[in-house]
């Protein structure tokens, strides 16, 4: 089986919301029943991930909250970076994912080190997990 390389790597949040997990908490190995990140209502927040290196990504899964509201949190975009400083946009979700039925987007094999969803507008991000592959 493919082995989830984002797994327990650095993870952090443009913001936090008081009360829920921190940042980690999205890439734990667990597809939480509610969120395992939730960041504060602000302009463009977004959620990163540090793979340790420029590695090739070929697959990323989003899995959305499991405790409804799922619809809030679109748009999101798909970003990749070699430094986290600059991003390429690699996919963008506009129609509903869910907890059970992930935002699922092949990349045949493009690099990067930091893997990061982003919201192109005022919101939050609240997500049960992202693995990477």
């Amino acid at each position: 089986a493919p082995k989830n390389i984002a797994l327990n790597m650095q993870a952090v949040a443009s913001s936090w919301r008081p009360g829920s997990p921190v940042a980690t908490g999205v890439n734990n190995g667990d597809v939480e029943h509610t969120y395992g990140v939730h960041t504060n209502i602000e302009d463009n927040p977004w959620v990163r991930i540090d793979l340790g290196a420029v590695v090739p990504v070929h697959e990323v899964r989003v899995f959305n909250r499991g405790d409804g509201y799922e619809s809030e949190i679109l748009p999101l975009v798909l970003q990749l970076s070699d430094d986290g400083e600059e991003f390429s946009d690699v996919g963008e979700r506009t129609e509903l994912f869910t907890r059970d039925r992930p935002w699922i987007t092949k990349l045949e094999g493009k690099s990067g080190r930091y893997v990061r969803i982003y919201m192109p507008k005022e919101g939050y991000i609240a997500l049960s997990e992202i693995e990477v592959y």
